[in-house]
């Protein structure tokens, strides 16, 4: 019996200290990590700009968004991007909609089953001591840690890039509406509050912009109207606020929410199909062209 526990307890210490070997050498890794984009222009936000902004159509752009992507992560994977030297980075287009400013964002570290996609990517560039502030579930925490930091060495950790645009199909006929605006907009039968963490995130993204002369441009995607006139009113009135708030602050805003397109245009009721992408993805380089041309007659 005795010598059993001394095999298991070498055996336990093996273990720790296999792990704590690839903790350090990924901490390494991370902490010398140079992710290098040869764009000027990135295309943050969630999945309605992973799927509606294809940098194909627009030139010298990157498609950088990951699904359900909140102001919070796009805050630190700005500041991570920015801060290294070897990047250009000129232009942020960013997804600016209601659900951008929803209270489903909060739940999105602190609820375990939604925490361990968003702590899987975001694990290099946000603290632990910013996280623990905000509210992130502990074990998903720790769990994350262990999977990606101590099972095995990676020379990148790069998740919270995305894997540029994805486009979709025309699928309209099969998308329920009442269920889209349920998930995005409820909880419980209540309608959400509005999340005050991403509303001081979306700040914190303006002023560090301003800071490091980063232009910002906010673009809304297109969203069918039947999905529109189903957000709570409660989230409309507090959007338009922001919205106000950005143009006084002499932000850039592509405001498509309402504009027309075709059924065939949408993948679902608030994300673009293909199509749909090309139509608005040449109506943003325009417009950036646009005002592009404008800074070099003046």
């Amino acid at each position: 019996m005795k010598k059993f526990i001394l095999k298991v307890g070498f055996a336990s210490l093996g273990l720790i200290a296999f792990m704590i070997f690839n903790y350090s050498i990924n901490s390494y890794f991370i902490n010398h990590q140079q992710t290098n984009l040869d764009s000027k222009i990135l295309l943050m936000g969630g999945s309605h700009i992973k799927s509606g902004l294809n940098p194909k159509y627009i030139a010298n752009a990157k498609n950088i968004a990951t699904p359900g992507e909140t102001y919070f992560d796009t805050f630190y994977k700005l500041k991570y991007l920015v801060n290294n030297p070897n990047n250009d980075i000129a232009t942020v287009v960013f997804g600016f909609g209601h659900n951008n400013i929803c209270g489903l964002n909060d739940d999105k570290y602190s609820k375990e089953s939604m925490s361990i996609e968003y702590l899987g990517r975001t694990y290099p560039i946000i603290p632990f001591k910013v996280l623990n502030s905000v509210g992130v579930n502990k074990i998903t925490y720790l769990k994350t840690i262990i999977r990606k930091m101590c099972l095995y060495p990676s020379v990148k950790h790069e998740g919270f890039i995305g894997k540029g645009f994805n486009g979709r199909l025309p699928n309209l006929s099969r998308s329920d509406v009442a269920k889209r605006v349920d998930y995005h907009y409820y909880s419980e039968g209540t309608v959400r509050r509005e999340s005050e963490r991403d509303i001081k995130y979306l700040d914190s993204i303006i002023n560090f912009a301003g800071i490091n002369n980063v232009e910002l441009v906010a673009v809304n995607i297109p969203q069918r109207k039947e999905y529109y006139s189903a957000i709570p009113e409660r989230l409309k009135r507090k959007y338009k606020e922001i919205r106000i708030s950005l143009i006084e602050r002499d932000i850039r805003l592509i405001d498509l929410l309402e504009m027309e397109l075709d059924s065939s245009s949408f993948a679902n009721h608030d994300h673009l199909s293909n199509e749909g992408a090309k139509i608005v993805s040449k109506i943003v380089s325009d417009s950036l062209s646009l005002w592009g041309s404008l800074k070099v007659s003046h």
